[in-house]
């Protein structure tokens, strides 16, 4: 600013009033003054406003120049208190500034006012000089040594600067200020700094600053989220300065230096170091390296540090509530099964399950399982790892939250005893996770031991079953006297007993035991009794099941898929596999019998299976006994003692299958009608009849036409086969004194004969 003072001499004519005659020599002329004065005061512009106020300073004993068309024509120096005199300055436009040589490199000049000088002014004013003001993103380019003034926002509230460390963010770039005076500076304020450029551990910073908070609060301090070998980096500096932010890493060293206690920290990026500066008092327990916590989240400063080349970057926390950490907390659970049961020389399968059901991540997971003294060991898989049989240790290694890993171990049971195996598995103590819930890293299983499998085997109870693969993936349940799986050189005959429409598997095995003992040809003879089931008697997922009549009409499995099978298919694979020589090569006779409905199935498969031709060397018996209804391969019946055609009209459906040849289904249909006839004619069939079976459960017309009793019904078919087919293998055998009871029947000695005999 400028003041003028103008000087009580003003151009003015004074003139006598005596009289008119006066001479104009009386006349006086004051003279105005050529020249003014120009003074004033230089000073130091310290807070950067612009202007002479509180908290600048005097410039005491510098030049201060006068120019006027870009020309100094004068040069005073200020005295101690800043204060310059230009006098005798002729009238015209000037400027005044603060002489070059006290600016000097680093500072400007503040800007004053021209001055217009007129005759007898003394002009009034202050000039000043000021350090560069710069943006922060221009103060970390600028050479080290200039002063500067610079704004940004505080990114620290005084309390976490122990060393004088204060850290500023600009547009796009960040700077730490050194050995800074804290008080009143919070995050978020706007700031204006004044202070001299200097490199620190390789990177510019500013020294000794004067901080002047412009406006409290001006933003909301946000972290830059990164990884750790992010922030360790600090982005090639990008982020030198800054407030960073790292989520989710693990602990892995310690170390107190000179009173600050440092971390390092990986979150599988790279390590970065965390530096807990000694006016924080952080209590180092809990950051135990590799230990059960982690941190969740840690935010700080970006400071670098050269303590070699490159220069590295660690992360300074403000206060302790910038570091956040967590338990990492795990519920493994264990599941452990084994088979039911199981004999002497039976494989046996464990099966172990463990699942992370999180929330963290579980690390070097060790499960321990110790096979019990009645099994040996014969090979393992599993998911993930490998289970070492010697240690009994399966290595699974890391685990993902919500993941299941399996391990299967199959051993072989070894020893005689039929005290139960329990078979015990644990999950190890976890060294860096937390285990919510113990109680489920340890669990156990049992196998029921049996008698090993007798030979022959002779018992309807589990030891006695086996299963046959009838189709691929689809199985047969029946009770054998001899294991198909291990197959038996020594036995001669195979008995195929089917049950009737009970499905009593287990009654026509005891029957077929009892009758082989009692003829003394049990120790030769493979017994087998299979099991036709339906949706009753609860079969496995991959057993076949038919509908209630199914089985015995020989119509295909359910449901419907690519698992279909015909029970007549399942009865030719059975006779296969006693026939081909390969798990029985001494057999050359096969017995198929059945009681009832049994029968009715037995006798079609010896019109129908073509097994019998293929195994020319093997003879073929076929024994029905008290069969509901017989396949007749003619349409002619019994009428009243002569065999004709009977009344279509009243019973249109007689000669329909499964009492004729019409309307097959798939099986039946695939032999031609002639092939039939022929079969059942040559083949050895024995009619098993009890005289006292009087009774009948089919009574639809089809049935009725072939007797009113299944003793008529087994005997007029008997002269229905001599009748048309006289050369063939039919044999009516009548047992006196038994009805409708299959071990009546089979014991029997005209039974046993027609099993066991010629």
């Amino acid at each position: 600013m400028n003041f003028r003072v103008r000087a009580a001499v003003a151009a003015a004519l004074v003139v006598a009033a005596a009289s008119s005659c006066e001479d104009a020599t009386n006349i006086e002329l004051l003279e105005i003054p050529a020249t003014g004065v120009v003074a004033g005061t230089a000073y130091l512009d310290l807070n950067g406003s612009g202007s002479f106020d509180v908290g600048d300073t005097i410039l005491a004993e510098v030049a201060v120049e006068l120019s006027t068309g870009g020309q100094t024509i004068q040069s005073e120096s200020t005295d101690t208190a800043g204060v310059f005199r230009f006098e005798d300055v002729p009238l015209g436009f000037y400027g005044i500034a603060v002489g070059a040589g006290v600016l000097g490199d680093t500072l400007e000049q503040v800007a004053a006012d021209s001055i217009d000088l007129e005759a007898g002014d003394t002009v009034q004013l202050v000039v000043g000089a000021s350090f560069p003001t710069v943006t922060l993103e221009e103060a970390l380019a600028s050479p080290v040594g200039l002063r500067i003034f610079t704004s940004g926002i505080a990114l620290g509230p005084r309390v976490s600067f122990g060393d004088g460390q204060v850290h500023f963010r600009g547009a796009s770039g960040f700077l730490r200020s050194l050995h800074t005076e804290r008080v009143g500076i919070l995050p978020g304020d706007s700031v204006r700094l004044r202070g001299r450029m200097i490199v620190d551990n390789g990177r510019p910073a500013l020294d000794s600053a004067n901080v002047q908070v412009l406006v409290p609060q001006a933003q909301l301090v946000t972290p830059s989220i990164g990884s750790t070998n992010f922030v360790s980096h600090a982005d090639s500096g990008l982020i030198d300065g800054g407030l960073a932010q790292i989520d989710s890493a693990e602990i892995t060293d310690t170390m107190t230096v000179n009173g600050d206690f440092h971390v390092w920290a990986d979150d599988g990026s790279g390590p970065l170091e965390i530096v807990f500066r000694s006016f924080l008092t952080v209590d180092p327990d809990p950051f135990e390296p590799n230990a059960t916590v982690r941190f969740q989240s840690a935010r700080g400063l970006v400071s670098p540090y050269q303590d070699g080349a490159p220069v590295r970057w660690r992360l300074l926390p403000r206060a302790l509530g910038d570091v956040v950490l967590e338990t990492k907390a795990v519920n493994l659970t264990l599941g452990v099964a084994i088979d039911d049961t199981a004999a002497v020389g039976d494989t046996v399968a464990i099966d172990l399950a463990v699942t992370n059901n999180g929330p963290f991540v579980a690390s070097n997971v060790v499960v321990f399982d110790t096979l019990p003294s009645g099994l040996s060991y014969l090979s393992s898989s599993a998911t993930t790892g490998s289970y070492d049989s010697a240690g009994h240790r399966w290595e699974i290694g890391e685990m993902l939250a919500e993941a299941t890993d399996s391990l299967q171990i199959l051993a072989i049971v070894s020893t005689a005893t039929l005290v139960p195996q329990v078979n015990n598995a644990y999950i190890a103590p976890l060294e860096r996770e937390v285990e919510t819930v113990p109680g489920d890293n340890s669990g156990s299983a049992t196998l029921q031991l049996e008698a090993p499998r007798p030979v022959p085997c002779m018992t309807s109870t589990p030891v006695c079953t086996d299963r046959f693969e009838i189709a691929d993936g689809v199985y047969l349940p029946a009770f054998t006297s001899h294991s198909i799986e291990d197959g038996d050189p020594s036995v001669t005959r195979a008995l195929v007993m089917v049950h009737g429409s009970s499905r009593n598997a287990e009654d026509f095995f005891d029957t077929s035991v009892s009758a082989a003992t009692s003829d003394g040809a049990l120790a030769e003879t493979l017994i087998i009794a299979p099991l036709f089931q339906t949706i009753l008697d609860g079969p496995a997922q991959d057993e076949a099941r038919w509908a209630l009549d199914g089985w015995q009409r020989g119509d295909v499995s359910q449901p419907a898929g690519a698992e279909q099978v015909s029970s007549y298919d399942a009865m030719d694979h059975i006779l296969e596999l006693v026939s081909d020589g390969g798990l029985f090569p001494a057999i050359d006779e096969v017995v198929v019998a059945g009681h009832a409905t049994g029968a009715d199935l037995v006798h079609r498969i010896a019109a129908l299976s073509e097994v019998e031709d293929q195994f020319p060397s093997v003879a073929f018996r076929y024994v029905p006994a008290n069969a509901e209804a017989y396949l007749y391969t003619r349409r002619e019946r019994d009428v009243a003692g002569t065999f004709q055609v009977p009344d279509t009209v009243a019973c249109p459906t007689f000669d329909n299958w499964r009492y004729g040849l019409v309307n097959p289904n798939v099986y039946v249909g695939a032999v031609p009608a002639d092939t039939a006839r022929a079969r059942l004619a040559r083949r050895d069939v024995r009619l098993l009849l009890g005289d006292a079976d009087t009774t009948r459960v089919d009574n639809t017309c089809g049935a009725d036409l072939q007797g009113t009793t299944r003793l008529e019904r087994g005997q007029f078919f008997q002269r229905f086969i001599d009748e048309f087919f006289a050369s063939n293998g039919h044999v009516e055998l009548v047992i006196p004194g038994v009805g409708h009871v299959q071990f009546d029947m089979f014991t029997s000695s005209t039974g046993r004969s027609a099993l066991f005999g010629n």
